[in-house]
């Protein structure tokens, strides 16, 4: 997904279960075992939510540990691991190194200097 500030719960993937069962045994519920804010899951669906902010910088994956639970009896369950990444998007400019009252340069320059000399570098 891409890294971005999501204010409200979008879709972003689902997982799958199947029960070989029949009846209630058959149905399935979906739960994160995961403890996170940014991330939820439709119980009857799987489709996996988002809702917050990614930012690449700060953290570039997010593991979900997901429970499918059937209706049988005894229950019956099975767990499977999603890893979420975060793609990154240019939202950070250039920064130059020297600090900002640094950034100043005085620059001799050879009168024979050629067309295309370098006279000086600056680090961003």
């Amino acid at each position: 997904i891409q890294e971005g500030d999501y204010t409200s719960f979008v879709p972003i993937d689902a997982v799958n279960a199947s029960d070989a069962d029949s009846g209630l045994n058959s149905l399935i519920t979906f739960s994160l075992m995961t403890n996170t804010s940014l991330f939820k899951i439709n119980p009857t669906s799987g489709e996996i939510l988002v809702r917050g902010d990614l930012d690449r910088e700060q953290q570039e994956t997010y593991t979900l540990h997901v429970l499918a639970t059937d209706h049988g009896t005894p229950w019956l369950n099975n767990t499977c691991t999603v890893i979420i990444v975060i793609e990154d998007i240019n939202d950070n400019p250039p920064r130059f190194v020297q600090p900002p009252d640094r950034m100043k340069a005085v620059v001799s320059v050879d009168e024979d200097a050629g067309i295309g000399t370098e006279l000086f570098q600056f680090k961003a």
